[in-house]
């Protein structure tokens, strides 16, 4: 499954992030809630001004990029993060 993300990164100039090495803070977190973080399979990463960069399982996924914008009241960036290593980081990130 990790070289379907490494394919995409490349064909679509799609960065990959490992959220396993990234220290997210809570308020960014707190800019997409966990249900919203759940259904688009999305994890906010960092905020850069009016940016918001945004880990997702389906980084090509306009729909759910669209759903974010509308939701954080921020420009969009995604990166690709390996479908693997999604479950663990919601609930690490995200616990009940």
């Amino acid at each position: 499954m990790h070289d379907r993300y490494q394919f995409i990164s490349r064909k679509y100039g799609i960065p990959q992030v490992d959220l396993d090495l990234v220290d997210i803070a809570t308020d960014v977190l707190a800019l997409v809630p966990s249900g919203v973080a759940q259904a688009l399979r999305a994890i906010p990463v960092i905020r850069h001004g009016g940016t918001l960069i945004v880990a997702m399982e389906e980084p090509t996924d306009t729909a759910a990029i669209d759903q974010l914008r509308t939701v954080t009241g921020h420009a969009i960036e995604v990166f690709a993060v390996p479908e693997g290593q999604f479950p663990a980081a919601l609930q690490r990130l995200y616990p009940s």
